[in-house]
């Protein structure tokens, strides 16, 4: 695993192809919406199972936070840079870790491109020991 300090690799760019992905990958987590969706007689939380933003400009600015944190490569053949990083405030649901979360993971390719940002971090897991 290399690090690279962000005056070391490109800074994230968005393509129409990332924006029209990107633009759909979240979802209302706030608890007013989620006490209303609970509150039916079949309660369903539409992405109970994905990790979602709470609004899509959380995702606008952990791009542009994403510039002033250090990225990991791997050394294997996925040259991706991968960022993760607390945004200080909780930005969407981690399902993963099935809990709020303030952590963000903002995934590049080698020139910059935006592949994805989700909440949560790559090795987040549900610690709970109950």
């Amino acid at each position: 695993m290399r690090v690279f300090f962000p005056n070391e690799r490109p800074k994230p760019f968005i393509t129409s192809r990332t924006h029209a992905r990107l633009h759909h990958d979240y979802a209302s987590w706030h608890e007013d919406h989620r006490s209303r969706a609970l509150a039916s007689p079949k309660p369903k939380l539409r992405y109970e199972n994905k990790s979602k933003f709470d609004t899509y400009l959380i995702i606008e600015d952990a791009i542009k936070a994403s510039e002033l944190h250090p990225a990991q490569v791997s050394d294997g053949s996925n040259k991706n840079f991968v960022i993760t990083f607390d945004m200080g405030y909780d930005v969407g649901y981690d399902a993963q870790a099935r809990r709020t979360t303030s952590s963000v993971t903002v995934i590049l390719s080698s020139l910059g491109e935006v592949i994805t940002v989700h909440p949560g971090t790559p090795w987040s897991r549900d610690w709970d020991e109950t």
